[in-house]
């Protein structure tokens, strides 16, 4: 789907939006994330520039450096500016160097827009990542954090919407008008119930009139085009999630690892497929993409329960007192053999 994400188990984390050309980096205070993209055989000047925005209740400090002097500005959530470099003489070998680091609070600052100037002339600058050799089963990512599920529910929108997907494209105005209506289906629904959405559908008019001033303005720009197509969306989640119809609670799915090829003798007999994946609860949807796995959980219950039993004296695959070998544990009751009599053992009870 063109959306990646870097992380270790703490730390910083990166959401890659490759097809996009951005890429946004999650930072707390004294964290840092820096990219560093070698260039050599440089014949002409050149400079770079980059659009820098930032997410989050946290604040940055953000870097942009091409084989001199580095910009240095502080950024917060809200803000949105543009870093260019001085020009690279010709002859000179330089690395292209982008870094955010985090000062308060979680600041997910977004990258986009990187480009190099040779005269009159801009070019994009692929955004390129080394790929790690797959591994299976897979490694295990941590939760990702608010910033970086933010980034990864806009990309859901833009997918659903056309912005800038391979097929079926859409301009801004139009995935607007298509939220719109969707939004005003939901509005009309919650009108016939107890649930109070004045202030919504207030504040949904008002992005409504905008949207329509906009379309009749052909001086509005691509970035505030998307800051209003992103404002709609969040309003109209808002009024999603005020539908008691929507506090669904916990949700259990299973997650598995793509097979070796797509055919149902995976689907359904389970051939051909990887390790991996497993069940997974989602405590809080629509409010934190956070997970647990039950398998985790399972372990350490029966770990629990193990200790349990040693600690009461029947230690699994421990003899007795009386010199009587236990079978090896397997739910809560048990059986071994004195002489020729069977006996049965409950956890924390005693032999009958």
């Amino acid at each position: 789907c063109g959306f990646s994400m870097i992380a270790q188990e703490t730390g910083p984390q990166v959401a890659v939006m490759e097809t996009a050309k951005m890429f946004t980096a999650g930072v707390r205070h004294e964290e840092e994330v820096r990219f560093a993209i070698p260039v050599d055989n440089i014949v002409e000047l050149l400079r770079v520039s980059a659009e820098v925005s930032v997410i989050g209740d946290g604040q940055a400090e953000v870097e942009l450096s091409f084989g001199g002097k580095p910009v240095l500005r502080t950024v917060q959530d809200g803000d949105s500016v543009v870093l260019a470099t001085e020009s690279v003489p010709k002859g000179k070998e330089a690395a292209i160097v982008l870094c955010a680091r985090g000062v308060t609070g979680e600041a997910g600052v977004r990258w986009r827009q990187l480009r190099c100037t040779r005269g009159e002339q801009s070019f994009d600058i692929p955004l390129r990542f080394a790929r790690e050799t797959e591994q299976y089963p897979p490694p295990a990512l941590p939760d990702p954090r608010s910033t970086i599920q933010q980034e990864l529910i806009e990309w859901d929108w833009r997918m659903h919407d056309g912005i800038g997907t391979p097929r079926e494209q859409r301009t801004w105005s139009q995935a607007v008008q298509t939220v719109f209506e969707r939004g005003d289906e939901l509005i009309e629904d919650l009108a016939t119930s107890v649930v109070p959405v004045d202030d919504q559908v207030r504040r949904w008019e008002g992005l409504r009139a905008e949207w329509q001033k906009m379309t009749t303005d052909n001086a509005t720009n691509e970035t505030h085009w998307e800051d209003l197509w992103r404002r709609v969306h969040l309003l109209r989640r808002e009024i999603v999630f005020r539908n008691p119809l929507a506090d669904l609670g916990p949700l259990v799915f299973v997650k598995r690892v793509p097979s070796a090829f797509s055919h149902q003798l995976t689907q359904y007999y389970g051939r051909i497929s990887r390790p991996g994946g497993g069940v997974f609860v989602l405590d809080a949807p629509g409010h934190s993409m956070n997970c647990r796995r039950l398998e985790d959980l399972l372990r350490r219950r029966l770990r629990e329960r193990r200790d349990e039993a040693r600690r009461r004296g029947h230690g699994c695959g421990d003899p007795d007192r009386r010199g009587v070998e236990a079978r090896q544990c397997a739910g809560d009751r048990r059986s071994f053999r004195r002489g020729k009599r069977k006996v049965r053992l409950r956890l924390g009870g005693s032999p009958s």
